[in-house]
């Protein structure tokens, strides 16, 4: 049975909103592992996560002392969700193989974000953040169209943008809201690549369909 989902669900799961002034190192841990997870290994979008971030997070900043614990501290855990040649066979991520003996090395390639993410938050200029959620969400679609096509059932705007899901993640909760006003009061009515992209979501996922209006 497919279901409507006009308004964001599932509120109980989501976390209490409110103003976390500390931005300190294990939170910007998490922070900064799970823009891999929803950029999906495209660095333009992580860098679009990192701007929205400063928008809603101004005071946030990560200093030297900061970063170089941060490289240390993630790296073991990014090795496990972002796969290079030599782990692809278990490492299970909606990510793009590193292949670290002709492309950038794992760890250069999180230093590479880090410093996106260091220069993001310190940035003087504040972005539009309407635009910036539209950026986000089409880039997301894209890649959740990409992975769909490789025989991933799981879709991050279906699952969080769509049906409103909790990350786990505050910041990352306020994202999905927004990226859920946008598709419902502009993508729904305009041709869209996400009807390609709920129409993948439901072929791979026949018993939780998505219905939204105009989609099969």
């Amino acid at each position: 049975m497919g279901e409507h989902f006009e308004i964001k669900q599932n509120q109980e799961d989501q976390i209490e909103n409110r103003e976390r002034s500390e931005f300190d190192e294990e939170y910007a841990k998490k922070i900064f592992i799970s823009s891999f997870r929803f950029s999906q290994g495209e660095p333009l979008l992580q860098q679009d996560i990192f701007a929205y971030l400063h928008g809603i997070r101004p005071s946030w900043r990560i200093d030297a002392k900061m970063k170089r614990r941060l490289l240390t501290s993630s790296l073991g855990v990014i090795r496990k969700i972002v796969p290079t040649r030599e782990t692809i066979d278990t490492v299970k991520f909606p990510h793009p193989v590193v292949n670290e003996e002709k492309q950038v090395s794992l760890q250069g390639e999180t230093r590479n974000r880090l410093n996106d993410m260091q220069d993001a938050l310190k940035s003087v200029m504040i972005p539009n953040a309407a635009l910036l959620v539209a950026k986000i969400t089409e880039k997301m679609i894209a890649k959740d169209i990409k992975f769909l096509k490789q025989d991933r059932p799981l879709s991050y705007i279906c699952q969080y943008g769509i049906r409103g899901h909790s990350t786990g993640i505050e910041e990352y909760d306020m994202l999905f809201k927004e990226i859920n006003a946008y598709i419902f009061e502009t993508l729904k009515y305009v041709e869209s690549p996400l009807y390609e992209l709920i129409d993948l979501y439901n072929a791979r996922n026949p018993d939780n369909k998505i219905i939204i209006w105009g989609a099969n």
